[in-house]
């Protein structure tokens, strides 16, 4: 749950809203960047600094709705798991094909279709 790679999403994610926030902020001012005055330089800080704190919220509050431990609201899968998952794929569908299908072999197929199905990225 509150793991060393857990933090490190959730700062990773904090410092890019903050960057964003003071991106915006200097688009605002028309990218002049000499003649923003230090009240609005505080007051981009300041608005960096609070988008981070909601940012950290909203992490801690994915923990109950996203994949265990992760400050992400949706499961990313990486490269490998995806060619796991059309190995995978390719063995449902040769049980599928097979004329006599033992029943043990039908309902591992079905728990992989299932689990497929949560992959969503697969190739068509």
């Amino acid at each position: 749950m509150f793991n060393a790679q857990f933090w490190k999403q959730t700062a990773e994610r904090a410092v890019k809203t903050a960057a964003q926030v003071v991106g915006l902020g200097i688009l605002a001012t028309g990218l002049n960047l000499i003649e923003i005055d230090i009240e609005t330089w505080k007051a981009l800080g300041l608005a960096a600094a609070a988008a981070a704190a909601v940012s950290v919220l909203t992490s801690l509050g994915s923990l109950a709705v996203g994949p265990g431990g992760t400050p992400s609201w949706v499961r990313v899968w990486d490269a490998a798991q995806l060619a796991l998952a059309e190995k995978a794929r390719g063995l449902v569908l040769a049980a599928r094909l097979s004329v006599s299908t033992p029943p043990a072999v039908d309902l591992a197929a079905d728990k992989a279709e299932t689990a497929l199905a949560e992959v969503g990225q697969l190739k068509p």
